[in-house]
């Protein structure tokens, strides 16, 4: 019996869906091209072989978002089998590649070194033939490349960018090891024949900005990973400017991530005014609450996702910016981990030294932690408008906290009994 293509499509979708529809978390992520498991991945490439009409279906999901991987696992695509996926009638399946290194071990550097050389000469010419390309993931490089190897990394990730039109690219992330490194999206010198960076930069809808290495001993998340001579030179914070400027130049974005292990303070940060933005993701910067909350207030109708991990106040209290962020309508999800205040903030000169537990907010103010609560119930509250279930307790650690009007209540009293009589 011939059955209409789109029942085949459907069941394929339930099939590589149900993995989403087990775990909370994924249910309401801002981006599209979710990495399968192996479990999913062995039941489509079963589906193939039920007949062709499966096997186009499926085909469609299986090659949507492809890993090569150097030192691959099962479950990615060497380098050597993405260059043969771009020559097949398979390519048009891809919308999304990730580039990877699985051994980052010193025993691994001669390895590493001549896959980086194979990188260089094969990426570009490979990644045009991915007609329906629309996402590129550049992963961690090893730590113990050579200068002169790292530089050539570097050049691999830019030039596919500048040198082949990729037309359908909306989203970008890029995991280099120090913020010196993202200068050389800027070059002094610029060819004619290059993509202006300015460019891609305005089609993405999604940006990802990653620094992989410590460069400040002094200024860490934690102030435990040692610094490695050749960056002690390159100090992260000093070079903050050239992701500043990747940000300022996408004024599309509705998702961005930025990372770094050093704390990063983004407020010179001029955020586009036209930025909706559906999720955002900082870890290891430092910024005003007016500026963080101006951008999430511009973004109030869009934004669903957001992550601090972590982020410290410059100015403003966390009771005040949780406050406000319980008025996002659409807010499906908050996740915080040891964010707190900046050094610059009077607060942070009270708090304890590092403390090995990780906790969601580090603060001294009892209320910063009521008014987490009072934002996690009304995700949760979010959530269930939505359609979605609600986070339990094992989730959200303080959904079941005080909440922060009547501890603002027992305060008031508490300072009352305590005032010294007229």
């Amino acid at each position: 019996m011939h059955l209409p293509m789109e029942i085949y499509d459907h069941i394929i979708f339930h099939v590589q869906n149900k993995e989403n529809e087990r775990h909370l978390y994924r249910q309401d992520d801002a981006r599209h091209y979710t990495l399968l498991d192996s479990e999913t991945r062995r039941d489509l490439e079963a589906l193939r072989l039920v007949s062709k009409a499966f096997c186009r279906s499926a085909s469609s999901w299986l090659f949507r978002r492809v890993v090569a991987r150097h030192g691959s696992s099962s479950n990615s695509l060497a380098l050597e089998q993405l260059v043969k996926l771009s020559n097949s009638s398979y390519a048009a399946y891809v919308c999304h590649i990730d580039l990877e290194f699985e051994n980052a071990t010193r025993s691994a550097d001669t390895a590493n070194a001549l896959y980086v050389e194979d990188l260089a000469r094969l990426l570009s010419s490979c990644l045009v033939k991915f007609t329906n390309l629309k996402a590129l993931e550049f992963h961690k490089p090893p730590p113990h490349l050579c200068q002169e190897r790292r530089r050539i990394y570097i050049d691999t990730v830019i030039s596919p960018l500048r040198d082949v039109r990729i037309p359908n690219l909306a989203e970008l992330e890029v995991h280099f090891s120090i913020a010196h490194d993202f200068r050389h999206f800027f070059p002094a010198k610029i060819s004619p024949s290059w993509i202006p960076v300015s460019d891609i930069l305005q089609n993405l809808r999604h940006l990802g900005l990653y620094v992989c290495a410590n460069t400040d001993q002094h200024d860490q998340r934690d102030g435990m990973e040692l610094v490695m001579l050749e960056y002690a030179a390159f100090l992260n914070s000093t070079h903050a400017h050239h992701l500043i400027r990747m940000v300022e130049l996408a004024p599309n974005l509705k998702s961005l991530a930025i990372n770094i292990p050093n704390i990063l303070d983004l407020d010179k940060l001029d955020f586009s005014p036209s930025l909706r933005l559906q999720s955002l993701c900082l870890g290891g910067v430092s910024i005003s609450s007016h500026k963080l909350l101006s951008l999430i207030e511009q973004s109030k109708e869009t934004i669903r996702y957001i992550n601090f991990s972590p982020v410290k106040l410059n100015s403003g209290t966390w009771q005040q910016a949780l406050m406000q962020l319980c008025t996002l309508p659409r807010l499906l999800d908050f996740r915080t981990s040891r964010s707190g205040y900046s050094w610059r903030h009077g607060l942070a000169s009270q708090l304890p030294p590092n403390s090995y537990y990780c906790l969601n907010i580090e603060t001294v103010n009892p209320l910063d932690r009521c008014a987490l609560g009072n934002l996690q119930r009304q995700v949760n509250a979010n959530r269930i408008v939505a359609g979605f279930p609600p986070f339990t307790e094992l989730d959200y650690q303080y959904i079941d906290q005080l909440p922060l009007e009547t501890a603002m209540q027992y305060l008031e009293r508490y300072r009352q009994i305590d005032a010294p009589m007229a």
